[in-house]
């Protein structure tokens, strides 16, 4: 959320916030975009930056630039959005895993903060765990599930069973993200 509604949430004792998503190639390239978008006070810490997009070397770029006034960088692996769709980027790289393992291990070796990623599922547990395992693999300090599927929305119910099962396979943090 934006920085007021964070500060807002912090008054009333929320100790994590999160930023909305940025597009990473616009926050690299686009300083209005930036300014607009990427604020942040000394109280609103602990903080996490949420980033999406698909290139390697831009995700680095953007996460270095506020790596210094945050607490972790978010990749979101889990935008069902069309603009997500357009950009290939979010849910829209899921069929792309090694795409997926050299953006998250080229984070983890561009800034000194944890990587946490965000995913949906897919139809066979088994393969969510494996894409979840890759993650891991590649450097994530946590992932964030949601349990619905790249195209389902929330007129279909959460695979809770999902979740577990992922988080029995994993060695690092998982924490359930959307109902």
């Amino acid at each position: 959320s934006e920085l007021a509604f964070r500060v807002l949430c912090r008054n009333y004792g929320a100790r994590l916030g999160y930023t909305p998503m940025f597009i990473a190639d616009s926050f690299v390239s686009d300083p209005a975009y930036r300014n607009r978008v990427w604020n942040t006070t000394k109280i609103d810490r602990p903080l996490v930056v949420q980033f999406c997009g698909r290139n390697a070397s831009t995700l680095s770029s953007a996460a270095m630039m506020v790596q210094d006034h945050c607490d972790a960088i978010d990749l979101n692996l889990g935008c069902p959005q069309m603009v997500a769709k357009r950009g290939a980027y979010g849910a829209f790289m899921m069929d792309d895993w090694p795409a997926v393992s050299s953006v998250v291990a080229s984070l983890v070796k561009s800034v000194s903060v944890p990587i946490l990623c965000k995913v949906r599922v897919f139809k066979d547990v088994k393969r969510s765990i494996a894409y979840c395992k890759m993650i891991e693999g590649a450097g994530a300090s946590l992932v964030a599930v949601h349990p619905r599927e790249r195209h389902q929305r929330e007129e279909v119910d959460a695979d809770w069973a999902q979740v577990k099962a992922i988080k029995q396979a994993l060695r690092i943090p998982v924490v359930c993200n959307g109902d």
